[in-house]
């Protein structure tokens, strides 16, 4: 009773978007139980971490999508893929 997970059981039963079932890995599954490695309990820093990055409720909805790039600012014969991986970004 007053549970914040009060809700969950409403959760597990919505459609997962495309994509998005691979995102609950770093924003937490809200179909696994609160006790279980990943759940939406467990994740509730990692959901913190974006929410001071400015992401908001909606953006936890959304597909998870990152961009892998080989640039360090030690190897600068690699600055190409920085322009590139900011244009994909950009087209995401």
């Amino acid at each position: 009773a007053g549970s914040p997970w009060a809700t969950m059981e409403d959760k597990r039963q919505r459609t997962v978007a495309p994509g998005k079932k691979y995102s609950y890995a770093v924003t937490g599954d809200p179909s696994k139980p609160e006790s279980a490695s990943g759940s939406h309990a467990k994740m509730t820093c990692s959901r913190a971490n974006f929410r001071a990055a400015g992401w908001k409720e909606e953006d936890f909805k959304k597909p998870v999508i990152t961009i892998g790039v080989p640039y360090s600012n030690s190897m600068p014969c690699n600055n190409k893929f920085v322009e590139l991986a900011d244009l994909i970004a950009r087209e995401v």
